[in-house]
């Protein structure tokens, strides 16, 4: 809407360079990055824009990525190729363990004998078995940007996606919100994630991060967690298969103790929104508020 009142005001405007500059400043003034903006109008050109403007973006992000050993040929290696094509910018791998097995090793040579044929891809490696909660943390607490693109292993992205996530984020001036509406594909700001107080890591297996976090964020924002559906290129495969190995299953697919604690946690009127939390939040990650703030300084 505000793009439209600018282009009506400007075409009163009596010379073309009067017009250019009342058009940055405007943008200027709602931090929204013109250049960019005009270049994203143009499909042919997003390819070309996201690789020259990532680091020119008043938004930068990191891309963060869980995955676990029975994901590496099927979706892992693709989803990074991929990215790899239009986005240069860091990633960060948390690899996860399997409950009650040893670690395979021969996944771990193969992963970093993958990864280290791409600059800017820092992975990390969890010999047990973590919390998705966890692993997210760490893809937070390791990244040089604030803003994250937390992508599950198994989503399959085209080319065009990323003109469309840098004008998502450009208009919701890197705030979190939900990509096409579910979590397999999500923007987040971690300092909003603090904010909130990050995922609860009691949730110990797969499932209920999501519905706990927007709870919270309800709760906190009186208001449901900011979505954009209109950004092309991006699929969500959701494999199902293999996704909770030696847990007891809910649904499937998620941990029946996630499922066992959420409920304990809290009591739901209507799905995701809470009205009484029964189980209080514990304080998660106090000092790297301190970290963000204080980094210049040393």
């Amino acid at each position: 809407m505000k793009r439209f009142w600018v282009k009506l005001f400007s075409c009163f405007l009596p010379t073309k360079r009067i017009r250019h500059s009342f058009r940055t400043y405007f943008f200027e003034k709602h931090n929204i990055d013109a250049i960019i903006f005009d270049e994203l109008r143009h499909p042919e050109n997003a390819e070309k824009c996201v690789q020259n403007n990532h680091k020119k973006l008043k938004y930068p992000y990191s891309i963060g990525i869980v995955t676990y050993n029975k994901r590496f040929d099927t979706y892992f290696k693709p989803l990074i190729h991929a990215i790899r094509k239009n986005f240069t910018g860091d990633i960060i791998v948390c690899i996860n363990g399997t409950h009650n097995e040893p670690f395979d090793e021969e996944y771990r040579k193969k992963m970093l004998k993958f990864l280290s044929e791409f600059d800017h891809i820092y992975p990390m490696f969890f010999t047990d078995f973590r919390s998705l909660g966890k692993l997210w943390h760490n893809c937070f607490i390791k990244s040089p940007t604030d803003g994250m693109l937390l992508l599950n292993d198994d989503v399959s992205i085209t080319d065009e996606f990323w003109s469309g996530l840098t004008a998502a984020i450009i208009q919701n001036k890197n705030h979190s919100f939900k990509i096409n509406g579910v979590w397999c594909h999500i923007f987040l700001n971690r300092k909003e994630v603090d904010a909130i107080g990050w995922f609860d890591e009691r949730l110990l297996g797969v499932g209920y991060e999501d519905t706990d976090f927007e709870a919270r964020w309800f709760k906190k924002y009186k208001k449901y967690m900011p979505q954009i559906s209109d950004v092309p290129g991006l699929v969500a495969i959701s494999d199902n298969s293999n996704t909770v190995i030696n847990q007891r299953k809910c649904w499937g697919k998620y941990s029946l103790f996630n499922k066992e604690f959420f409920i304990k946690k809290f009591q739901v009127k209507e799905r995701g929104v809470p009205y009484e939390q029964k189980i209080a939040d514990v304080v998660q990650y106090p000092y790297e508020n301190f970290y963000w703030s204080k980094k210049h300084e040393i």
